[in-house]
C-alpha cells in the first residue's frame, strides 16, 4: 500500500493534487480483481415444472391465528406462552439486535466523524535536539486542544455495499426469528396433535381391554362346560393382558409427551401434566393453493433468510472490489497549542489545518484478490443451498392429494363397518354365541 498525505492543503498545490491524484490511479492498475467472476446463479419459481404434479386447488395460504383455527382456545394459549417463554425465541431477538447494532455501524461508517481531544505531556526537553534553548535542558507540558473533523468519502461504494450486506444480515436475522417461531409453533402444533392421538388410543385400548374381558369370561364358561379346551382359555387371558400392558404403555408415553411439550414452553414437567386434555379437530379436505413455487418463495422464512443471505455475500463481494480503489479522506482540525498551560487559550496558540489522505494499493493486490476470491466462493456456495432448500420443499406436498383420498376412503369404510358389528353384537346378546366374531367386527371401527 502507499499512503499520500498533503496537510494542510495550500490553494497554490492544487495542480500537484491533480497530478498525485492521476498517479494514484493509475498505480491502482497494479491491483486488479479481473478473472474473479460467479460461477453460481439464483434459480427463479419459474425455473421449477410444477403445474401438473401441483395444480391450483383453489386453496388458502394459513394466517397467523392458525393454531387457534387447528385446536381452539388451548393449542393457541400453548402457543403464545411458549413464545413468550422459549429461550429458542430470545436468542433469535437477540441475533436481531446485533445485527441492527451492525447496521447502525455499517452506516455510521459512511457519516462524517466529529470529536474533540486534548494532549498534554510533561517532559524534560534534550539539549542536544532539534528544541533551541532556553527551552532544551527545561521541563515544561507540550499541550493540545483541538476540534477534529474527518470524512471518508465513498467514491467506490465501498461504504454502501457494506451498509446493504449489514441490511441484508438483518433481514436475515429476521427471517431467521420467523423460521424459529414457525419450527417452535409447528412443533407445539405437532405435539398437542400427538397428545390427542395418544388419548384416543388410550380409549380404544380400553374398549378393546372391557370387550376382551368379556371374551375372557365367555371363554372360561366354555371352558367349564367342555365347549373349549385349556389353550383357548390361555389365549384368551394371555390377549387380555398384552391388551393391559398396552394400556400401561400408552400411558407412559401421554406422560412423555406431556413433558414434551413443557419442554417447548420453556416450562419444567409440571407444567407438562397441567395441559388440558386435547380433541382431535374434524378432518378437513386440503387443497393447494395458486402458484405454489412463487408463494412459498414468499412465505416460508428459511428461504427468505437464504435468499438474503445471498444479497449479502453479493454485497460483501462488491465492498472487496471497492477496495481495489483509492481511498480518499478528508481531515480538518482547528484548535490551540502551546508549551505549558498559561498560555494554551492565547489567540497566539490558535491552530488551524485541512487536508485529504489518499490510500493506493500497490502491491498488497494479492491480499485483496484473496479476500475477493473467498467473498466469491463463499457466495458460490450459498446459491445451490438456497436452490436445494427450494426444490426440498416441494416433494412434501405431493402426497397430499392421496392423503386425502385415503381420509376419504377411511370414511367411507367406516358406515360398512359398523352395521357389521351392531348385527354381530345383537347376535352375541340374542343367543349364547362366541363372541370372537363380535371382537373381530370391533376393531375397523375402532381403527
Amino acid at each position: 500500500m502507499m499512503n499520500f498525505t498533503i496537510f494542510p492543503y495550500p490553494v497554490r498545490g492544487a495542480g500537484k493534487l491533480m497530478v498525485i491524484s492521476a498517479a494514484a490511479l493509475w498505480m491502482t492498475s497494479c491491483a486488479s480483481y479481473k478473472g474473479i467472476e460467479s460461477s453460481a446463479h439464483l434459480r427463479m419459481p419459474s425455473d421449477y415444472e410444477t403445474t401438473s404434479s401441483l395444480p391450483a386447488q383453489g386453496g388458502l395460504w394459513p394466517d397467523s391465528a392458525w393454531p387457534k383455527q387447528l385446536g381452539g382456545e388451548s393449542l393457541q394459549t400453548l402457543v403464545d406462552e411458549a413464545l413468550a417463554d422459549n429461550p429458542s425465541m430470545q436468542t433469535a431477538a437477540a441475533r436481531i439486535a446485533a445485527a441492527a447494532a451492525a447496521t447502525h455501524a455499517a452506516r455510521a461508517a459512511g457519516s462524517p466523524v466529529i470529536d474533540a481531544s486534548f494532549k498534554s505531556t510533561y517532559q524534560r526537553y534534550t539539549e542536544n535536539g532539534i528544541i533551541p534553548p532556553p527551552l532544551g535542558g527545561t521541563f515544561n507540558s507540550d499541550n493540545t486542544l483541538t476540534l477534529n473533523f474527518s470524512y471518508d468519502f465513498d467514491f467506490w461504494g465501498r461504504h454502501t455495499a457494506d451498509l446493504r450486506s449489514a441490511l441484508a444480515q438483518e433481514k436475515v436475522a429476521e427471517a431467521d426469528q420467523q423460521a424459529a417461531r414457525l419450527a417452535l409453533t409447528t412443533s407445539i402444533a405437532h405435539g398437542w396433535l400427538q397428545l390427542a392421538r395418544e388419548y384416543a388410543q388410550l380409549d380404544l385400548s380400553r374398549q378393546q381391554i372391557t370387550v376382551r374381558q368379556k371374551i375372557d369370561h365367555l371363554t372360561q364358561l366354555r371352558f367349564a362346560a367342555g365347549l373349549d379346551t385349556q389353550t383357548e382359555n390361555q389365549q384368551a387371558q394371555q390377549q387380555l393382558e398384552n391388551l393391559r400392558a398396552e394400556e400401561a404403555q400408552l400411558t407412559e408415553t401421554i406422560m412423555l409427551t406431556r413433558n414434551q411439550l413443557a419442554a417447548l414452553l420453556g416450562k419444567g414437567p409440571d407444567r407438562g401434566q397441567k395441559i388440558e386434555r386435547p380433541l382431535l379437530p374434524q378432518h378437513t379436505v386440503m387443497e393447494l393453493p395458486a402458484d405454489l413455487p412463487l408463494n412459498l418463495l414468499g412465505r416460508r422464512a428459511d428461504l427468505v433468510a437464504a435468499r438474503w443471505r445471498v444479497e449479502a455475500m453479493q454485497s460483501d463481494i462488491q465492498s472487496a472490489k471497492a477496495q481495489f480503489y483509492p481511498n480518499i479522506n478528508l481531515t480538518a482540525f482547528a484548535g490551540f497549542s502551546s508549551l505549558g498551560l498559561a498560555e494554551l487559550l492565547d489567540s497566539g496558540s490558535r491552530i488551524v489545518g485541512v487536508g485529504p489522505a489518499i490510500r493506493v494499493p500497490i502491491f498488497g493486490g494479492g491480499a485483496l484478490r484473496a479476500l475477493c476470491m473467498k467473498r466469491r466462493i463463499k457466495r458460490n456456495r450459498c446459491v445451490p443451498v438456497s436452490s436445494s432448500m427450494f426444490i426440498s420443499m416441494l416433494p412434501p406436498k405431493l402426497p397430499l392429494t392421496a392423503c386425502n383420498w385415503r381420509a376419504s376412503a377411511n370414511r367411507s369404510a367406516l358406515p360398512i363397518c359398523c352395521p357389521c358389528w351392531r348385527a354381530k353384537s345383537h347376535h352375541w346378546r340374542s343367543v349364547e354365541a362366541n363372541l370372537m366374531p363380535v371382537s373381530s367386527a370391533l376393531m375397523p371401527v375402532s381403527a
